[in-house]
């Protein structure tokens, strides 16, 4: 499968990409609140693939997933720092055609 897109990043550059569909801050207030009720953790998920080539190899690819734990954030708090970044221990994958 082909991805969308026609960016160029520099080596240890970045790139910032927003949401189509934003997360309301009342979701994740009313998801707070169940999963408190039921004694369980609130975490975000965010995975995806980039697929790019390296200037010697066509349609290498990195998976990630990225997990983030709104449980342990104030009430009011919607925004995670990066110290609390955390990758996942599944779904995290580069290609081999080295």
């Amino acid at each position: 499968m082909r991805g969308n897109g026609n960016n160029v990043i520099a080596p240890r550059g970045r790139i910032l990409r927003g949401s189509d569909k934003p997360i309301r801050t009342q979701d994740i207030d009313d998801a707070r609140i169940a999963a408190g009720a039921c004694s369980k953790q609130l975490y975000l998920y965010v995975w995806g693939i980039v697929r790019y080539h390296d200037g010697f190899t066509a349609w290498r690819f990195t998976r990630y997933c990225h997990r983030y734990n709104f449980s342990g954030l104030e009430k009011g708090t919607y925004s995670l720092t990066p110290e609390r970044y955390r990758y996942h221990h599944h779904g995290n994958e580069i290609d081999d055609n080295d």
